[in-house]
């Protein structure tokens, strides 16, 4: 009597990487690593290849070394990007009088102060490379439900009832990340009870490429160009930091109203400001996790770290996780090792992590000092940012550090191939 086989039940296959997270910094790491050939899973509980999807009003001020990275990755052509060519910065009052800015910076050949670009068109222009990719798998609409790391692998549920097997499990579900929680990994954070306003004007005159920064007593005010059209040639985004109960006031006026809010803040250097299109509102905080990385689990931008906007340093510090991790990775599998065992998470985190609390100290230390009306810190403000406008050295150093030129950068931020 011949034997009936044993029938084994079918292994799921094996994924390089798992990302959660389809928004930019999980897309973007989906793309790169794609393109050194690694076999990649993206989930997202959205269907982010929706063209219905609604954007949220934000734009984002690329800066050099990220632009680089993009560049390279062939997503810049189609981003109609602002060129940054100054910037000016000072403190200020509700129906402040026209002043003098107290710190001014200035683009040069030598000196590139970044890019204004719309986070939906470059979504976009994300969403089109990767459908283009050959290696990513594609998960929308579903999420991950549990995981747990066995042996060289991490084993995910799915909410479809479906396992996925990885070598290495990615969060970049932004600062809310669940996988986070269920790794067991904690956050340092603050809630700086603001609300970040957010929203497109038009004005009359031509912002020539010059982003400005007022510091009022309850938050900044930044008015940051954006490319005109052929209906509105002068086009600003505004990122407005107010108290929270303030904002939900702010947000319940009606266009006139709300349009004439923001003239006060921001006075007439531009002319009158228009209102275009919707506005949003966002809770403002600052976070960063006790750790990157752990058991073949690792976090990317806001699942990582969360800063206050006034710099726009938030997309900037996830694109250099992106590069930082890919580098990791790619150098790791080229010399045969095991690219998501600890050794190789250690080195990711030992890039990222420092300059990530850093970034996160020096926003939150100049949201505290000039979002109050105490006597002595805005007497600290008036006197420093006018002697920080006197100290070239100090500025370049300033400058240096906000286009994220540094040494031993990795080779995505310099345009190279890894």
């Amino acid at each position: 009597m011949t034997e009936k086989p044993i029938l084994q039940e079918k292994q799921p296959p094996i994924s390089d990487v798992v990302i959660s997270g389809a928004g930019l910094v999980g897309g973007l790491l989906a793309l790169v690593l794609d393109r050194y050939g690694f076999k990649v899973t993206l989930i997202d509980q959205r269907d982010w290849f929706d063209e219905t999807a609604v954007s949220d009003g934000r734009a984002s001020a690329i800066a050099e070394d990220c632009w680089c990275c993009l560049e390279l990755l062939g997503l810049t052509s189609s981003l109609g990007s602002q060129q940054i060519t100054g910037m000016r910065i000072g403190e200020a009052v509700v129906d402040h009088e026209e002043t003098d800015f107290a710190l001014n910076f200035d683009a040069n050949a030598e000196v590139l102060l970044g890019h204004m670009v719309e986070n939906e068109r470059l979504m976009t222009a994300l969403n089109q490379a990767l459908k283009k990719t050959s290696q990513v798998q594609f998960l929308p609409k579903n999420r991950i439900l549990s995981f747990r790391k066995t042996g060289s692998v991490v084993d995910c549920e799915l909410a479809t009832g479906e396992n996925l097997t990885t070598r290495l499990l990615a969060s970049a579900e932004g600062r809310g990340s669940v996988l986070r929680g269920l790794a067991g990994i904690k956050t340092q954070s603050t809630d700086y009870d603001q609300a970040g306003l957010v929203c497109t004007v038009s004005h009359e005159f031509a912002h020539e490429g010059l982003a400005y920064q007022w510091f009022l007593p309850n938050g900044s005010f930044a008015v940051l160009p954006l490319p005109g059209n052929a209906t509105h040639p002068h086009l600003s985004s505004i990122v407005w930091s107010e108290k929270r109960e303030l904002a939900k006031v702010m947000m319940e006026l009606d266009e006139t109203e709300f349009t004439t809010q923001m003239q006060r803040r921001f006075g007439n250097r531009l002319g009158k400001l228009k209102l275009q299109g919707k506005r949003w509102s966002f809770p403002l905080a600052a976070g960063i996790a006790d750790c990157f990385a752990k058991d073949r689990f690792v976090l990317v931008g806001d699942a990582a770290h969360h800063v206050h906007p006034l710099a726009g340093q938030g997309l900037n510090l996830g694109i250099r996780d992106v590069a930082a991790l890919a580098e990791v990775l790619v150098e790791a599998r080229r010399l045969g090792l095991d690219f998501g065992d600890d050794l190789s998470l250690d080195n990711y985190q030992r890039r990222r992590r420092f300059d990530s609390a850093l970034t996160l100290g020096l926003m939150d230390g100049l949201n505290r000092v000039f979002s109050t009306s105490a006597g002595p810190a805005r007497m600290l403000t008036s006197v420093g940012l006018p002697s920080v406008n006197r100290l070239d050295s100090l500025k370049a150093f300033l400058i240096e550090k906000a286009s994220g030129k540094s040494v031993n950068q990795p080779r995505l931020l310099q345009g190279l191939e890894i």
